[in-house]
């Protein structure tokens, strides 16, 4: 047998041009925002970067930039495999971007992300894609590299996909055990927009106004997603998130994500979810870290369930430069409870510190007027909703299902989805919308319309 290859390994994140509609959640899986690189993805690369021969090479289908140069990245960089994020809500971008990459000259091609945790039975029956990898599963992707390496088949890479060597070894396992998340993959310091439930700036950028130039905001809504767990899946310190914190704001980045209900940031398996002592420990530690003046000042957003949230001093929150907390993922159960931290929020509210939430409607309620009742009474204390249907993992399985996988389009809705649900998450999802001032429409309106000089001389006169 030869000597293994360097090869090339090329990760994809496919666009979301033809997505099902945000109303719906597939098997509790919330699909990435536009500007926010999968961690599972960037985790696959980090270890393919430090622990192996093998060259990452890492494109982002969604930026604008590259939504529609997958191929001419793949005929480019010549890779000798391609890892695929797929996601189930953009099945259609993902075999697309299967296709794409095959069509540029690439023969072997594999799927990762939220569709192989969710489906792996759909997945490895698409004839797009060659083999799977957990996104969190960096010894199983490390080992198929190694079959390829030295055969350079696909169909012995697919084999080995089956058997025991996608575990990877012991010694494989513990190398990537100690390979963390690359900073430079997580490109943090691009100059993106936040996610549409972010409270957002007063004003926006005179070139959002005005329309001239590119659409940056200089970075003064940029954010970075800061890891509260190591990747072998156990908790991380209070010191070390500290100091990811500490070297995002050295770098500018305004907006700190701080996240432990958010479980599309978190490895498989993880454990050790922060309570009342872990939070209090860490935002005292970013209590004495300067924040800043000015746009750079740094604002901080905080992810925890209701339960530790009220245990929480709203004053250490405000030293600590939190400006907005996320409660995650609620039922409409979980909804009606949230009176016990009614005083929490009026607390947090008279300090300019934000709550948000994501409510988990049923495919089908019985009783679509008393979950209405709730939700207003859940947006009365305060809270910004974002509402969408939540469809179990058991209903991918069904006949519905399995011809939308062979066909998928993207105004497809189940057929358990009633139309009340649909329509409840509709009017409540709206409390998602970016907030901005009331006037900026109407300003940028009269500068694309007049001219900024002639502008200037209305107001002075």
């Amino acid at each position: 047998m030869g000597r293994p290859r360097r090869l090339r390994v090329l990760f994809v994140r496919s666009g979301a041009q033809e997505g099902l509609s945000p109303l719906l959640q597939l098997g509790g899986a919330r699909p990435e925002s536009g500007s926010e690189l999968p961690f599972g993805l960037l985790r696959l690369a980090s270890a393919v970067k430090y622990a192996s021969p093998h060259q990452a090479l890492v494109h982002d289908a969604r930026l604008p930039s590259s939504r529609d140069s997958i191929r001419n990245t793949t005929a480019i960089h010549r890779p000798d495999l391609v890892l695929v994020w797929m996601d189930p809500a953009y099945l259609i971008d993902g075999l697309r971007a299967c296709r794409e990459v095959r069509q540029a000259g690439c023969k072997t091609v594999m799927a990762t992300g939220p569709l192989v945790t969710t489906w792996p039975e759909a997945a490895s029956s698409l004839p797009e894609i060659d083999g799977l990898v957990g996104p969190w599963s960096p010894a199983s992707l490390l080992a198929q590299l190694s079959v390829l390496a030295c055969s350079g088949s696909a169909a012995d890479l697919r084999a080995s996909s089956r058997g025991e060597l996608a575990q990877g070894n012991d010694s494989t396992s513990l190398l990537c055990d100690d390979v963390a998340i690359d900073r430079k993959l997580v490109d943090y310091a691009k100059y993106v927009r936040n996610p549409s439930d972010w409270p957002g700036l007063a004003l926006p950028p005179p070139s959002q106004l005005a329309r001239v130039g590119l659409s940056s905001d200089k970075g003064r809504s940029s954010s970075s997603q800061i890891m509260l767990w190591e990747p072998s899946g156990s908790l991380a310190s209070p010191e070390a998130v500290a100091s990811d914190t500490a070297e995002c704001a050295l770098l500018g980045i305004p907006w700190q994500l701080l996240h432990a209900t958010d479980s599309s940031h978190a490895p498989d398996g993880a454990h050790g979810f922060p309570d009342k002592d872990w939070w209090t420990t860490l935002l005292k530690l970013l209590a004495e870290q300067p924040s800043g003046a000015g746009p750079t000042r740094v604002r901080r957003s905080i992810g925890t369930t209701p339960s530790v949230l009220h245990q929480l001093k709203p004053s250490l929150l405000t030293e600590a430069a939190v400006q907005r907390t996320h409660l995650g993922d609620l039922t409409t159960d979980d909804a009606t409870h949230l009176d016990d931290i009614e005083t929490m929020l009026r607390s947090m509210r008279r300090r300019g510190i934000s709550c948000s939430a994501r409510v988990l409607l049923p495919p089908c309620p019985s009783d679509p007027e008393g979950l209405r009742g709730r939700l207003e009474a859940l947006r009365k204390l305060g809270v910004r909703l974002h509402v969408v249907v939540d469809l179990p993992r058991s209903s991918l399985r069904e006949a519905g299902w399995t011809s939308w996988l062979s066909a998928p389009r993207a105004d497809f809705v189940p057929e358990e989805v009633s139309k009340d649900a649909l329509a409840l998450a509709s009017a409540f999802s709206l409390e998602g919308s970016p907030r901005h001032h009331p006037g900026s429409q109407q300003l940028g309106e009269a500068i694309r319309a007049d001219g900024l000089v002639a502008l200037i001389k209305q107001r002075l006169l």
